[in-house]
């Protein structure tokens, strides 16, 4: 109970210091002509912040009483939302801007021009690699075997490049990858066996899978590989009141194959949010 209650004071800090640096990226992309770099640097800020708060959630979760985990799930994903909506928005809007002043500055003849973007693009990439090197530092744990490999290499733009491959080899493997995700879609089966499930999540649920399953395809897990594995965990994942409503479907797939029925699954889901949404 008393790491708890520490848990739930670290909570509130948290939380505190993300809606601020959230605050801060929202206002800065409702100003026209917004100076980039600032917003690249608010934009890194709220990064550090919310992967702080996500590790907060992530150990609050595992303390909870039952009986309150559906209601933190609910807040923490709004925090998740917030902020992959707000970067988003700033990404665009600094891209657009690259754009902008890529075309105004050319004036000059073309070798001019070609010498000048090269000269630009190893000078930003250069910045760039640099910042995130120290980004890399503040996302990891001090003491951990990241950290560890992180701290092994000078920080230097030059060497960011060779800490990613590094950090790529030893710990972005595949397969341990996938056994994350395989846990996310676990945690949907749960979530909803332990909550009364109404039409009103299908949204919800519906954006979840969508995101578990892209994950997946980034991977080279593509659903004609994994259809067996995914189809019970995403039929799991749904309503009772849904799973009638998608037998009853003309298009109900009772074949043996599972790629077929994970389609027909997800196809019906679709439709159902897309038709309450209008």
């Amino acid at each position: 109970m008393a790491n708890l209650e520490a848990l739930k004071k670290s909570r509130k800090t948290d939380r505190a210091a993300f809606t601020k640096a959230y605050n801060k990226v929202e206002e800065l992309i409702t100003l026209e002509g917004v100076d980039i770099s600032e917003l690249e640097a608010e934009l890194n800020v709220l990064k550090v912040k919310s992967d702080r708060l996500e590790i907060t959630h992530a150990s609050m979760l595992e303390l909870l009483p039952e009986k309150d985990l559906e209601a933190e799930f609910e807040i923490v994903e709004d925090f998740r939302d917030k902020a992959i909506r707000i970067e988003t928005k700033a990404r665009r809007i600094i891209t657009c801007q690259q754009n902008v002043s890529t075309i105004l500055n050319s004036t000059h003849s073309d070798s001019a021009i070609i010498n000048s973007a090269v000269n630009a693009t190893i000078e930003k990439r250069s910045i760039e690699d640099s910042d995130e090197f120290q980004y890399l530092l503040q996302s990891t744990v001090e003491g951990s075997r990241a950290r560890e490999v992180i701290e092994s290499f000078p920080p230097t733009g030059d060497n960011y490049p060779k800490v990613i491959d590094c950090l790529k080899t030893r710990f972005g493997r595949n397969d341990l990858q996938v056994e994350v995700y395989v846990r996310e879609l676990l945690k949907l089966v749960l979530k909803k066996a332990n909550s009364n499930f109404c039409s009103n999540n299908l949204c919800a649920l519906y954006d979840n899978l969508e995101q578990q399953i892209r994950a997946f395809e980034t991977l080279g897990v593509t659903t004609d590989k994994s259809a067996a594995l995914l189809y019970p965990l995403v039929e799991s994942c749904m309503p009772e009141d849904f799973l009638r409503a998608w037998q009853r479907n003309s298009n109900f797939d009772l074949g043996s194959d599972p790629k077929k029925r994970l389609d027909s699954l997800l196809k019906f889901l679709k439709t159902e949010v897309e038709s309450g949404e209008n």
